[in-house]
Formats: C-alpha cells, structure tokens, sequence
C-alpha cells in the first residue's frame, strides 16, 4: 500500500512538471513579444494573431483529447509523452519559422498539445488517486502557474536592448525604437523545447513499464468501477448532467462557456501585454518588464495556493461569489490607476494576478454543485478558453496598435463586468434548482 502511494505521489510531481512545462511554452510569447517584432518586423498585431493560434489548436486538441482519452484510457501516458514531444519540437522551431504567418501553425500545435495533454492529465489524475482528485488538481494549477512565472527569469538574459526616445511618437501605429543589442532569443526557445522533450521520456517509460515489465498488474480504480458508460447521444445531451432537466443543463452550460470565454480570454490577454504595456508606457528596461510579467504570475500563483486553503474552510458559493466581486474592484484600478506611475502598475499587476487566479477552478467547483462536471462538460470549458484565448488576443493586438496600450485596460475592465454578470446568472441558475427540488419534495 506504501508502495503505491509512492508511485502515485510520483506521478503526480511529474504531471505537476508537465503542467509547468505548459506553462513555459504557452506563456513565453509575452515576455518575447518585443523580440518577435524585431525577429519578423512585425505589427503587434500580426504577432498576437500569430500567437492566437494557440487558441485554436486548443479547441481542436480538446475535442482530440476528448475522443482519445475516452477510446484510449490505457494509453493515456503515451498520449502525455506524444504531445509533449511535439510541443518540443513546435517551440523550438518558433524563431525559425519562414514569416510571421507561418508562426500560426507552431502556436496552432501547442495547443493542440496542450489541449490533449490538460484532458488526459486530469483523467489520469482522476483514474489515479479518485479520493484525492481535488488537492491533486490544484497541484497541477500551481505547477502551471510557477512554470510562467519563471518564463521571464529564463529568457530575460536573451532579450533584445531597446531604446525609446524621450517623446512618444504622436502616430499610434508606429513602434518607434532603437535596438541596442540584438536579440538571442531563439538560445531561450531551444532551451525550453528541449527541457519539454526531455519530460516526455517520463512518460513513454510509464507507458511502456505498463505494458513490458514483468509482474506488473494494473488495479481498477473506484470511479472506473462504477461509472456507467455512457451511449454517444446521452453524452452530448445536457440533461445527462442536470437530472434530465434539459433547458436547465442548456442555461447552465452556456453560462459557464461565456464565464470561461471571458476568463481565460482576459487573463492570457493581460498575461501576453503587461510588458509590452510597461515598455511603452513607461519605457520599462528589458529586466523591469520582464520582472513585472514575473510579478503577474507570482500573483496568479500565491492566489491558487490560497483560493486552495479558502475553499477548505467557506462554502464554495460565497467563495466564489466574493471572488468575482474581488476580481471586478482589481480590474476596475487597473483601468484608473494603472497608466499614471509605475509604482502604481506594479500594485496592479500583482493584485490582478492574485485575483484572478482562483477563478478557474472556482467556477469549476461551484458549477459541479449545479450539474455534474462530466469529462463532456469539462470539453466544453476548455473549448470556451481556447475560444476566448484565440480572440481576446487578436483583438488586443489590434487595439494596441489602432488606439494603444490602454486599450489592453479597458477590455480588462470589460472581462470584470462580464463575469460578475456570469456569476449573477449562475445564482439565478441555483435558486431556480432549489426551488424545482422543492417543487419535488412537495409532489412526492
């Protein structure tokens, strides 16, 4: 019994390692977006609709993932171990690439991969350790975290020196700067690429020791057991999840595919600009921007740790509820006070991260209390994410370069304003469902 809790314990650290090595690859587009430019003479937001291909592939690997995980449940190690691979290999070909167009389809295939990778990885965790699926799944959401707050640390010795003149250019559309020392960023995209390849061998051993080691015997887990397999027409129907109510399960899921949207959209939008925002706004040096963007993902980190002890000792309706209204006051001071001194930017940026964070998983435990959170559900988070990743992003960048980097803080506010109102019509959603389970007590 030791031994397999040894065994689980390790597969969890290297799951965590994994999440942090989605981390690094996913999120380093921020802290080099200045590089990219210099690298392909590039717009903003020719870039940021390079990287928004991120976002498309990880609605496509969701719906991958979520095929091959259902189809290939014995192989989910392999699945981990080929993803990672490929995402090795995209990133480290990123500087490499022909134009700036072509640049799509490597951010197109992490995530994919990333996609595929988050759905077999929580199904792992799930199979693995059933009793201890919360506090391992918000080990994975730390690991994440720490993983992009050490993206700047890594590539900042790589980045290129610019300099910007005193007076800002009075055309919006131009990036008027001078470079001082060429960019070596590519050393930094190789050197992540190839950590990322080097995880995967892990798993390719997890996956062969299952199949190839003598004596080895795989023990069914207590949700495998009992989980009812489900026909292709109760799977996509959402009254499987909501006690055969089905307007109640259409209401909730689109409200939680506009929560999602929204959320994930917003944050790996700031997550992508604050530096940029900091370079032109406050001419920034190359470590204090990249130092700022550390400073966002610390915050968003401490906060998960956080949420995690909150959520042991408050309902998580109140929880999530105080969560969101905290989000909406952090977006809104960034929207007044972030643009006036520096000082002021760095407060903001850490509240905004330290904010934020939580709100992933909340939604997804408060959501699990008003249908059940089934692997097609959880597909549909992660294609509203990928979705909202995808355009939040291109939008930004365009918005950059027509109206400037403020414009990064007013859709940041607008996120704040939508969630509340997503959480308002989630609270609609559970009176509704208390009072239609009154109504059937009263009947029977």
């Amino acid at each position: 019994m030791v031994f397999q809790d040894i065994n689980k314990i390790n597969k969890v650290i290297m799951l965590t390692l994994v999440w942090g090595s989605m981390g690094f690859y996913l999120e380093i587009p921020g802290p080099t977006m200045i590089d990219i430019k210099i690298i392909f003479s590039a717009t903003y937001e020719e870039v940021s609709r390079s990287v928004s291909g991120r976002g498309a592939g990880g609605f496509f690997g969701a719906l991958i993932g979520g095929i091959l995980v259902d189809k290939c449940s014995n192989s989910l190690d392999l699945l981990i171990a080929l993803s990672e691979t490929i995402a090795g290999l995209a990133i480290i070909l990123v500087p490499y690439t022909y134009t700036i167009n072509t640049l799509w389809f490597h951010y197109f295939a992490l995530g994919v991969c990333s996609g595929v990778i988050g759905i077999a990885g929580i199904r792992s965790v799930i199979m693995l350790w059933p009793e201890k699926t919360a506090v391992s799944l918000q080990l994975l959401h730390v690991g994440y975290g720490i993983g992009a707050l050490l993206v700047p640390l890594v590539v900042n010795p790589f980045l290129a020196v610019v300099q910007f003149p005193k007076q800002k250019s009075p055309n919006k559309n131009k990036e008027d700067f001078k470079v001082i020392k060429g960019t070596r960023v590519h050393i930094a995209y190789i050197a992540i690429g190839i950590a990322t390849m080097l995880l995967s061998l892990a798993f390719y051993r997890f996956h062969f020791n299952r199949y190839f080691c003598k004596g080895y015997k795989r023990v069914k887990t207590s949700s495998e057991s009992s989980s009812k397999k489900l026909t292709f027409k109760e799977m996509i129907n959402p009254a499987t999840y909501s006690n055969g109510q089905f307007c109640y399960g259409v209401y909730i899921l689109t409200v939680l595919f506009l929560y999602y949207f929204t959320l994930v959209g917003g944050m790996e939008m700031f997550g992508q600009f604050v530096r940029s925002f900091s370079v032109t706004v406050f001419r920034f040096s190359k470590s204090e921007a990249s130092y700022l963007n550390m400073t966002f993902w610390l915050g968003l980190t401490i906060g998960r740790l956080v949420g995690s002890v909150l959520s042991s000792y408050m309902p998580i309706r109140k929880l999530f509820l105080f969560q969101v209204f905290m989000h909406l006051m952090s977006s809104s001071m960034l929207n007044m006070y972030a643009s006036l001194r520096p000082s002021l930017l760095w407060y903001c940026t850490a509240f905004e991260g330290f904010l934020i964070s939580p709100l992933y998983p909340s939604g997804i435990a408060y959501g699990n209390t008003l249908i059940e959170i089934s692997g097609m559900c959880l597909m549909i988070i992660q294609f509203a994410g990928s979705f909202g990743d995808l355009s939040f992003i291109w939008i930004g960048g365009k918005l950059y370069d027509l109206y400037g980097p403020k414009s990064v803080l007013y859709i940041l506010q607008l996120v704040g304003i939508v969630l509340i109102f997503s959480a308002g019509f989630l609270r609609i959603g559970e009176r509704c469902k208390k009072v239609k389970e009154m109504e059937l007590v009263v009947n029977t």
